[in-house]
């Protein structure tokens, strides 16, 4: 069942909506996902960047929403060729699945993995960012909601 606000959400995108929280979203992300990777690039040139298309993302090798078709370096370090990222995310992934519960050892390792293999044109540190969140939030509600229910086993009525 959908929330409202992922109902919102997925509305805004799909009408394209400026200015609404889909939108606005995107460009603090993004804007503070470069800012942690050094950019330059002002929150007013981020925005503008979304509102008139004008990335990599329209150049015929950029494949956006699939994985790189060009090599691509992290700094100095190569990452996973082009051919095989596609295996290696696949074992990844599977190795992710199989580790339960992650805990912040496997977390990091997944992400470096994930980093080493840099699978997309671009936006790997953002990807691999959030990828890394949505875990840690999911540990920390798994937590709360054992101290919640240890505290209801343990009050008396």
């Amino acid at each position: 069942m959908e929330t409202c606000l992922l109902h919102r959400l997925r509305e805004e995108k799909s009408m394209r909506l400026k200015g609404g929280i889909y939108h606005q979203t995107q460009i603090k992300l993004a804007y503070n996902s470069n800012r942690i990777e050094d950019s330059k690039l002002s929150e007013e040139q981020t925005r503008y960047i979304f509102e008139t298309n004008t990335s990599d993302s329209r150049k015929e090798w950029f494949k956006a929403g699939d994985y790189k078709i060009r090599p691509n370096t992290v700094g100095d370090n190569e990452t996973t060729a082009p051919v095989k990222v596609r295996g290696a995310i696949a074992a990844l992934l599977d190795s992710y699945y199989k580790t339960a519960p992650m805990d912040f050892a496997a977390l990091v390792d997944f992400h470096y993995r994930f980093e080493k293999i840099h699978p997309f044109q671009d936006s790997n540190g953002r990807v691999g960012r959030i990828i890394l969140l949505k875990n840690v939030l999911r540990i920390i509600l798994s937590l709360l909601l054992l101290k919640m229910s240890i505290k209801c086993f343990t009050t008396a009525d």
